[in-house]
């Protein structure tokens, strides 16, 4: 699970993103939205882990990219 966040003004936004396995595929699943609400969120199904993990990256160069930082969840 990864958590990110843009407080720089005028943003005050969160995002994260983090795989989970079900019962026949694994799911990447995105939430977003503005710090302190619950957000919005998409789940993305692959059927293996490493087809998962290439969007799990990708989405991550994209969020720093957009000023976002890595932050531990609190």
């Amino acid at each position: 699970e990864l958590y990110f966040e843009n407080t720089t003004p005028p943003h005050n936004k969160f995002y994260k993103i983090w795989a989970e396995p079900s019962l026949i595929d694994v799911a990447v699943v995105r939430q977003w939205g503005r710090i302190g609400s619950k957000g919005r969120i998409l789940s993305e199904r692959y059927e293996t882990w490493s087809e998962a993990l290439k969007p799990l990256e990708r989405l991550s160069r994209r969020r720093i990219s957009h000023g976002y930082t890595v932050r531990t969840k609190k």
